[in-house]
């Protein structure tokens, strides 16, 4: 950033496109497009008309006091930064404020900026990894902290019934697919687009609809994701590396929930993408 700036601008009048939460650190990812293009910027992004800037602030080892209400639409904000008493120095409270947005959170004092990308009027801005991409289903990962792995769903409310053309999931997963909560939530994007929220799941499975595919490919994990469009009345109580242990959805109200977290939402649509196999080590 400093090599892009004569002088770095403040953390106000920022455009908030995407939240991003992970259980991994727990960490917070904003991706933000700041209201001044850079002054020394590249030649290569002046001749090629760019105007707009945008960068991803990472916080790691966010509390569980973590609290969000609203969800991005092209919403104007400010950060604002204050220290935490109660961790010696190592800590940071950080506060993101908008018309019908705010997010509060205590994190380490170490931030981070990360995929700088500048784009014209024209171009669409790339997704980066942890940003909601869909990463290859070849690939290799670790997991750790997760369910264990999913049980037959014998009763009880088929989740599944709730999503656009459930047939996407229960053709790997099952029919009815595992309850929910089995499965380790491990991304959650709140982001500008259609005012959605993409959750991501994973678990040390080989689903019965796939699974001499998946094995003859050395596969022993399955990751899916949802995407939910049109949501309202989102809310944060708290976010943690735990296990999630309430997974319910129903009617289009989503709730998820474990010890020291709670993400709750209605939505007006919610789409999946079909199950992906991995090759998952498992680290603890």
């Amino acid at each position: 950033m400093t090599a892009l700036y004569t002088e770095l601008p403040p953390l106000k009048h920022l455009v908030l496109r995407s939240v991003h939460l992970s259980p991994y650190g727990p960490g917070v990812t904003l991706r933000v497009e700041l209201p001044r293009f850079p002054d020394l910027a590249p030649a290569a992004w002046t001749e090629a008309g760019c105007d707009r800037f945008e960068v991803q602030i990472q916080f790691l080892a966010v509390g569980e006091d973590l609290r969000m209400r609203g969800v991005p639409n092209r919403t104007v904000v400010d950060i604002e930064f204050g220290p935490f008493a109660q961790d010696q120095g190592h800590g940071i409270t950080v506060a993101v404020s908008g018309p019908g947005f705010s997010l509060d959170f205590t994190a380490h004092a170490t931030v981070l900026a990360r995929h700088l990308n500048a784009s014209a009027p024209t171009t669409r801005i790339p997704t980066q990894l942890g940003d909601g991409s869909r990463a290859d289903s070849t690939s290799t990962c670790t997991r750790c902290c997760l369910p264990r792995q999913p049980r037959l769903s014998m009763t009880g409310r088929d989740w599944s019934a709730e999503v656009t053309h459930p047939e996407t999931l229960r053709e790997v997963l099952g029919s009815p697919p595992p309850p929910l909560s089995d499965y380790g939530l491990t991304s959650v994007l709140i982001d500008e687009r259609e005012a959605s929220v993409t959750l991501r799941f994973f678990a040390f499975a080989v689903p019965v609809g796939a699974a001499d595919l998946w094995r003859a490919r050395g596969h022993n994990a399955v990751e899916f994701v949802l995407v939910c469009i049109g949501v309202k009345n989102f809310g944060v109580d708290g976010w943690s590396c735990r296990p999630t242990t309430v997974a319910t959805v129903v009617g289009k109200a989503v709730v998820l929930a474990g010890q020291g977290k709670r993400v709750s939402f209605e939505a007006a649509e919610i789409r999946a993408e079909v199950p992906i196999g991995r090759l998952a080590s498992r680290v603890p």
